[in-house]
């Protein structure tokens, strides 16, 4: 049973069928949301701030840059050698893979194009791995963190507001590189996936761990500035506000099947925001926050492109329909 489940959901029509059902369903949630509260939408006092805005782009900009620098280090750590600006390139353009259901070619991208620069296939596999189960753990944790018990009183209302206070000490514990690698190398096993290696040292674990909680703050700050750019949102409510972001990215991201997270996100951040402000109000907001997203993705990808292909004289990394494409995706290589 289990072999045909795996199998079934290996079939691109059923993973798209799925990501079409979920998507449609948010998204049908949002237009009905929007639709509901279309007066008070209307009536509500918009405003767009031009230097809020171009704050929360730059920032966000700059978090994303820094996840690549953290990414880079955690890849030394295991041994790859490699110059940072070519690897920020290499590692934004196959960053745009995670739009794909399954996010399965963002790590083809990566082995392939890593692979091509004398990188071994499970150093880069072992990296990614690392980075993303941290990445999303410590936005996991930064997040409830910053909305603290008012996240629990919007999601499950019943749950006593100090539950909020283990969450942080324990996101630390699973972070440990011994206790990291036996859950990682459990749901590897579970799911038929190669196993990865930890060895990224405590000294390592510890600046990358206080890294991933700079950039998560930074992410967090980035989309309440952004809120701030178009309503009369108040500082005491930046870090809910930059925290639900965070949630709501997370719940994106651990959702494989669906590209980028894309409607999942959305309906998060809807119903997180509601919390402070009028329900069709974070729903716009929600819609808002995709685009904002890709258009700074798409500007520091063009500005890393133009300094190593311009600047630095580099050549383009590119993805190529090649054997060599085919082994990396069919695990050969």
């Amino acid at each position: 049973m289990k072999t045909q489940i795996k199998t079934l959901l290996s079939q691109k029509w059923v993973s798209w069928a799925i990501t079409i059902i979920v998507v449609g369903a948010v998204v049908f949630g949002l237009v009905r949301i929007i639709a509901r509260d279309w007066e008070k939408i209307t009536d509500y006092p918009w405003r767009i701030n031009g230097w809020w805005l171009a704050s929360s782009i730059v920032l966000n900009g700059l978090a994303i840059a820094f996840s690549s620098k953290i990414m880079h280090r955690v890849i030394k750590a295991f041994g790859a050698k490699i110059r940072f600006l070519k690897f920020l390139y290499i590692f934004w353009l196959a960053n745009i893979g995670r739009y794909a259901p399954g996010k399965v070619l963002l790590v083809v991208g990566m082995l392939v194009m890593l692979k091509r620069q004398g990188i071994d296939r499970r150093i880069t596999l072992s990296s990614m791995v690392i980075f993303q189960g941290m990445s999303v753990l410590m936005g996991g944790v930064v997040g409830v963190a910053l909305m603290g018990p008012a996240f629990l009183k919007e999601i499950l209302p019943a749950i006593p507001g100090w539950i909020i206070v283990p969450i942080p000490i324990i996101g630390l514990i699973i972070s440990f590189p011994k206790v990291f690698e036996r859950i990682i190398n459990c749901f590897l096993r579970l799911t038929g996936r190669e196993q990865i290696e930890y060895k990224l040292p405590l000294r390592d674990w510890l600046v990358v761990l206080f890294a991933f909680v700079v950039m998560w703050i930074a992410f967090a700050a980035s989309f309440a500035f952004l809120v701030k750019a178009v309503t009369p949102l108040t500082f005491s409510d930046f870090p809910y506000v930059g925290g639900a972001f965070l949630v709501a990215y997370v719940i994106g991201w651990v959702i494989l099947i669906i590209p980028g997270g894309l409607g999942v996100r959305e309906g998060a951040i809807t119903l997180l925001l509601s919390a402070v402000l009028p329900r069709g109000v974070a729903g716009i907001i929600a819609v808002v926050s995709r685009p904002w997203t890709l258009v700074t993705e798409l500007l520091l990808l063009a500005i890393v492109a133009l300094v190593y292909r311009v600047i630095m004289r580099g050549e383009a990394v590119i993805i190529k329909n090649d054997s060599v494409s085919k082994k990396v995706a069919n695990g050969s290589v």
